[in-house]
């Protein structure tokens, strides 16, 4: 089988789906060009810290976490290339390999316990913790909330990569104090394709492609179900499920997204739609 740059075929494809794979998680795209461009920087770089500095030099910014991840993923690929048959076993094993994502522990006799600390933990219109868990990573705390130090340790890791960005573009940094409304805009500003409004019939659509979803059980807003939500990843089990939900109000789609939506002609719609009053501008 021929090699394409020192790997062979099916270990270039199976790295370039699992680099794709992970940036649409983190990131919302799994754009080909850009996963072929980490790989190449990745296998010229000797070290990580040498990886970091060219993603830098390229004006790339990602999450440590992220970045430590892709470097990762394609040195532990970057071998010889093997004969065919070595190569479909190292591929079958390649193949079984999923990223884990350690959740919130929930024995069940501790149920009612762990309902009412999610209930501290969160905004009534979202899933994400607050800032001051943030200082709280280890000792009881972390146990009597259902919270693993290392989920607080990866948003310190996110958090610091956004604070490093905004010095790098000279932004003022200013606490919204407990005005979520800004907070839940400017998700709302990077998420906006991420959008779905409530189906009448059950769960949600999506805006964008008019998909079933619905909000995972294990999220804070699984019972209260907000008519207008934004979402971070689907996670397809029994259903479509939506993770790390938001609610929202629709105008902000139209203030945030204006080349994306648009408002919805009252005189031309039906009266369900006229109750959403906005529209996704498809083809865009």
């Amino acid at each position: 089988m021929a090699a394409i740059d020192g790997f062979n075929t099916l270990q270039y494809l199976s790295l370039l789906s699992k680099v794709c794979a992970e940036l649409e998680s983190h990131t919302g795209t799994a754009d080909k060009v850009l996963a072929e461009f980490i790989i190449h920087l990745a296998r010229s770089s000797d070290n990580l810290h040498h990886f970091i500095d060219k993603l830098k030099d390229n004006d790339a910014h990602f999450p440590d976490y992220l970045v430590r991840t892709l470097f990762t993923l394609v040195h532990a690929v970057l071998i010889p290339a093997k004969t065919e048959s070595e190569t479909r076993e190292e591929y079958s094993g390649s193949s079984s390999w999923k990223p884990l994502k350690k959740r919130i522990s929930s024995p069940e006799k501790r149920e009612a316990k762990q309902f009412t600390a999610t209930g501290n933990l969160s905004s009534p219109d979202d899933d994400d913790e607050g800032d001051g868990l943030l200082h709280q990573e280890k000792g009881p705390w972390c146990s009597e909330n259902f919270v693993q130090s290392r989920s607080l340790r990866r948003v310190q890791d996110v958090r610091k990569q956004l604070l490093t960005i905004m010095d790098r573009y000279k932004l003022d940094v200013a606490s919204a104090g407990n005005n979520f409304t800004k907070v839940t805009k400017a998700i709302a500003a990077g998420f906006f394709f991420h959008a779905a409004r409530k189906d009448p019939q059950e769960g949600y659509r999506t805006m964008v492609n008019n998909q079933s979803v619905y909000i995972h059980p294990s999220s804070a807003l699984f019972q209260r179900q907000p008519d207008w939500v934004i979402y971070h990843e689907l996670v397809m089990t029994t259903k479509e499920y939506m993770r790390e939900v938001t609610a929202i109000d629709p105008k902000w789609l139209v203030e945030l997204a204006p080349r994306f939506f648009k408002a919805a002609d009252p005189t031309k719609t039906s009266k369900r739609k006229r109750q959403e009053r906005i529209q996704p501008l498809h083809g865009l």
